[in-house]
């Protein structure tokens, strides 16, 4: 069952070929998809803001033991009520329960870190 999981991902990230289209960043579709009988979307990469928030600010702990639910929870409300941005995870084994992702933020995991 993961590796169709895998398969499907790497299917899904070799649609997204971003490409320079009128000054914005767009999608190409593969060959596959050329010459269709009906009009494929447009599909624009999200414009994330530059905002950085870090999940260590809300006493997040990267030792492997300690639970950070709360702090990657926090973090990412707090990113996404002030208008999206890039929840930085730093180097370490962070320790969590689900992570709820939402739209207009990214989840940038630096070098060395492990969830």
């Amino acid at each position: 069952m993961k590796r169709h999981r895998r398969i499907i991902v790497l299917v899904i990230l070799s649609f997204c070929l971003p490409i320079n289209c009128e000054g914005r960043t767009a999608v190409r579709y593969p060959p596959t998809f050329r010459n269709m009988p009906f009009e494929l979307p447009r599909i624009e990469e999200p414009q994330i803001p530059k905002r950085v928030i870090n999940i260590e600010d809300y006493g997040a702990v990267g030792d492997g033991q300690t639970k950070n639910t709360k702090a990657f929870a926090d973090a990412i409300r707090d990113c996404v009520e002030a208008g999206g941005g890039r929840v930085i995870v730093p180097a370490g084994m962070w320790l969590t329960g689900a992570i709820d992702l939402k739209s207009n933020m990214n989840l940038h995991l630096e070098q060395g870190a492990v969830i």
